[in-house]
Parts: structure tokens; sequence; C-alpha cells
């Protein structure tokens, strides 16, 4: 799948695209999930560019995730929480920051 979007912007290997260790490092974040590996590869690769990498990196990749993750993490936990989630977001993001 990867590889046919790569190729439909032009781009010939997926080898120029990402590292060896980028893509298992994306299978790895996302856990095996689809919208999951799609959403993060898009973080990874603003990360990617950012960091001024030419290809997608094991770096790149968890900068990715951890974004996508504080974002939909976040998200969810105010609606499960209910009355309580101004307390446990800031435990969250305690959290998240010194991870």
């Amino acid at each position: 799948m990867l590889g046919s979007m790569a190729s439909s912007v032009g781009i010939t290997s997926l080898d120029e695209f990402i590292s060896s260790d980028g893509l298992l490092a994306l299978t790895l974040a996302s856990g095996g999930v689809p919208r999951d590996y799609l959403n993060i590869l898009v973080d990874a690769v603003d990360a990617a560019r950012a960091l001024g990498q030419a290809r997608v990196t094991p770096r790149s990749v968890y900068r990715g995730a951890g974004r996508v993750t504080y974002r939909t993490k976040l998200s969810n936990l105010r609606s499960d929480a209910g009355a309580d989630s101004s307390t446990i977001e800031r435990v969250y993001r305690d959290l998240a920051e010194f991870v």
C-alpha cells in the first residue's frame, strides 16, 4: 500500500522516502492499526522535514507517533472522563511531558 502511494507521487523506491528502520518503527508505533499507521506516517513526514532529514527514520516516526497519540488520546480522555477530565488531563500532560 505504501509503495503504491509513493509511486503515485513520483517516488520510485520506498528507500528514497523511508529507511528500513523507519518502516519497522512505523509498524511498531502503529500497533498494526492501518489508520494509525497512516496518521503516524503523515506526522512522521512533517517531523522528518522539521528535523532536516531527507527520509523518514525511527526518530521522525516516534516524534510523529507522539503527536498523533497526544492529540487522539487527549480527545478520548476528555470525552471518557466527563467531569473529572480537567484533573486527569493535567496528570496526562505531566506524564506525557515527562516521558
